[in-house]
């Protein structure tokens, strides 16, 4: 059976005049002011203009490219681990 989830709703002001609406969990407006989630979310804006594509389309590409990439550097990841003499391979 599904259960209900409440969460709380902050509109935050965008540079470019348009607004996001982030939903939290944390429900204690005292405890987390909408400020805090603002200045928060303006330091996450860096990761997300990590995808330049706006239709969903070129971000499931973008998405599926990063986790090639991801996938390629551990392969090389372990292979360099696996050439390491033993007393210096860490797990």
């Amino acid at each position: 059976m599904p259960q209900a989830l409440t969460l709380r709703l902050i509109k935050i002001a965008r540079p470019n005049a348009q607004f996001e609406v982030l939903a939290t969990s944390m429900l204690d407006v005292a405890a987390y002011p909408a400020a805090d989630f603002g200045e928060l979310y303006r330091k996450s804006w860096g990761i997300e203009e990590g995808f330049s594509g706006e239709l969903p389309e070129s971000i499931e590409q973008e998405v599926l490219a990063k986790f090639l990439l991801h996938n390629i550097v551990q392969a090389v990841r372990h292979q360099a681990h696996r050439s390491l003499p033993s007393d210096k391979q860490v797990l």
